[in-house]
C-alpha cells in the first residue's frame, strides 16, 4: 500500500475496524474469510467485505401456497390472512 492506492484499501480498512470480516480472493473465482487481511501485500481487489446474507419473508398457507416475497417478517404479517405462517427463506453464503 502507497499513497498512490491508499484510498482503494479504505474502505476495507473501515470495515475491518467496524468488525467486519473481510475475505480474500485466493484464485479469482473462491472467497475465504482472512482473519488478518495484509493488506499491503495485495492489490485491493483481492479483498472484500463479506456480503450479509439476504432474506425474505412469506406467508406460507395451509394448501403449501407460499405469498409474494416481503423484506421483513413484520411486513409478511401485516399483509397475511389469518391461516398464513411466516417462513424466512435466507440465502447461503460460503
Amino acid at each position: 500500500m502507497n499513497k498512490n492506492n491508499a484510498a482503494d484499501y479504505l474502505p476495507l480498512v473501515q470495515a475491518l475496524a467496524d468488525g467486519k470480516t473481510i475475505q480474500f480472493c485466493y484464485n479469482e473465482v473462491d472467497w475465504a474469510d482472512d482473519p488478518t487481511p495484509a493488506f499491503g501485500a495485495w492489490p485491493a481487489d483481492r479483498f472484500r467485505i463479506k456480503p450479509e446474507p439476504r432474506e425474505i419473508w412469506v406467508n406460507r398457507y395451509s394448501d403449501g401456497v407460499d405469498g409474494q416475497p416481503y423484506r421483513t417478517r413484520e411486513e409478511a404479517v401485516r399483509m397475511a390472512e389469518s391461516t398464513a405462517v411466516q417462513v424466512c427463506y435466507r440465502e447461503v453464503i460460503e
